[in-house]
């Protein structure tokens, strides 16, 4: 049992001051210092239950910002309390009977978070005006990944914890009564013994086995059926992320549609209005959201599923917070699409409020270049940008170098390598280039290397800022 169990709560001084009194300083600052020690050590042993308590109080209320207060709540009552801790039970136990109940008082006095498909059906108009933003309905809000842990001490815990912290479990959970959805998650989400949930809320074994049946019944109708999920390093998905990144920074529509699943969801709260449909979110995207706009996505990563954060281009060139999207993904298609059209989640992810503006008609995504690079084979691919990707092969990372080169205006071939490189290299050079390399394939005769010939045969740069006189070399 620890030292600092045996203190009065009421005693404990938060700010570690001193308070007057006279005679007794000497004993007070003793008193200080007793309390700064109990204070460090109730730290040490609180901190690595905060991400599971976190994840416990997100699925319980299903708001980032929520849960972070309750988990708050819970280590502020438990310090005050900490003197009346016997160990009858363990500290994670105490822990989280102090956090269930403040999430059920919060729950009280702030009700469920809902999706806008659990408020109405769908629009079947993409033209149609929009419904009214419902700012004062509590949506339900995402959690990003990096507040789960970092899997260090134990990866498999990690990954059952972002498991059951997915989109669609914790939009079902809401339906739930506050007690049933305590007692399935304790029962089925952290295997906790129906005697413990029941010393726990205060009842018996009996009862919390028939709440949990309850619960189970009512979840299973307002939950959708399981996919099969694959995790973010399968290469395939990583592809299907990189397109959709693309085609919405390039307002690809076609492209952005061929992404989706036909009975596709597309969500957008605060805004009530949602669509269904690969054919119906494609025209809406078409006509109200690419229409006229540029975004920047970045890669994160929230509910155990991936998501982009979209940076929407304002009138003065500047990339501002516009949404969290959170994906879906089931057999390489985007079943789902939950835009969270809220700025004030990006502090959450530890994103800025704004992204640097890129010159006008240059908004890329890397990954659409990767692509491109991918798709021109082994050689160099000629594009600006082409030297971010020249570690992928050693073949393009030589192309590249020479490319660089070319541009500084010594040899409008890629580099000193053989010829058969140089043919497959130049497919997408430019004509000089290609004419230079077709030279070398058949050289009837090869003029000497000297600095007054340039590199490898080729013209020298002319006066013209590294252009060649002529794409074919002269004998001597």
């Amino acid at each position: 049992m620890p030292a600092a169990a045996n203190r009065q709560p009421d005693t404990l001084l938060p700010d570690g001051g001193q308070p007057g009194g006279g005679d007794q300083g000497g004993s007070t600052g003793a008193r200080g210092v007793a309390v700064v020690a109990g204070s460090d050590e109730f730290a040490r042993l609180t901190e690595p239950f905060r991400p599971e308590l976190l994840a416990y109080c997100y699925r319980m209320l299903g708001s980032v910002y929520d849960a972070e207060d309750q988990v708050q709540e819970t280590l502020v009552r438990a310090w005050r309390s900490y003197g009346e801790f016997q160990g009858r039970a363990s500290l994670r136990t105490w822990l989280y009977r102090i956090a269930t109940n403040a999430c059920l008082r919060a729950i009280e006095n702030r009700g469920r978070r809902p999706l806008p498909s659990g408020l109405g059906g769908p629009s079947d108009d993409p033209h149609a005006p929009l419904a009214t933003t419902q700012p004062e309905v509590p949506w339900l809000q995402p959690l990003p990944d990096a507040l789960l842990g970092d899997g260090a001490a134990d990866p498999a815990a990690v990954a059952v914890a972002r498991e059951s912290v997915r989109l669609a479990l914790i939009a079902a959970l809401q339906y739930l009564p506050p007690r049933q959805r305590a007692v399935l998650l304790l029962r089925d989400v952290l295997a906790w013994r129906a005697a413990e949930v029941a010393d726990l809320l205060g009842t018996t074994t009996t009862a919390v086995n028939s709440v949990l049946q309850r619960a189970r019944d009512q979840l299973r109708e307002a939950a959708p059926a399981q996919e099969a999920m694959r995790e973010p390093a399968d290469a395939g998905q990583r592809e299907l992320l990189d397109r959709y990144a693309a085609a919405f920074e390039t307002a690809d529509v076609a492209a952005l549609t061929r992404l989706l699943r036909a009975d596709a969801v597309f969500e957008m709260p605060p805004q009530p209005t949602w669509f269904t449909g690969r054919d119906l979110i494609g025209r809406f995207l078409a006509s109200r959201v690419l229409s006229g706009n540029a975004f920047r996505m970045v890669p994160v990563a929230a509910n155990g599923q991936p998501a982009f954060a979209a940076y929407l281009r304002d009138s003065d060139g500047v990339f501002r917070a516009h949404a969290i999207q959170v994906l879906t993904v089931s057999a390489g298609q985007i079943a789902r699409l939950v835009s969270f059209n809220d700025s004030g989640l990006f502090p959450a992810f530890g994103l800025p409020p704004t992204f640097p503006a890129t010159a006008p008609g240059r908004v890329r995504s890397s990954a659409r270049l990767r692509r491109r690079c991918w798709q021109r084979g082994p050689g160099c691919w000629n594009q600006p940008s082409a030297t971010r990707w020249r570690s992928s092969r050693p073949s393009r990372r030589r192309c590249c170098r020479g490319r660089r080169r070319a541009r500084a205006g010594t040899c409008g071939c890629c580099c000193g390598t053989p010829a058969s490189h140089w043919s497959r290299c130049t497919r997408a050079s430019t004509p000089g280039a290609l004419a230079c390399a077709r030279r070398r394939t058949t050289p009837p005769v090869t003029p000497p290397r000297s600095s007054a010939t340039g590199q490898g045969g080729c013209s020298p740069p002319g006066p013209t800022g590294g252009k060649r006189s002529s794409p074919l070399p002269t004998a001597s």
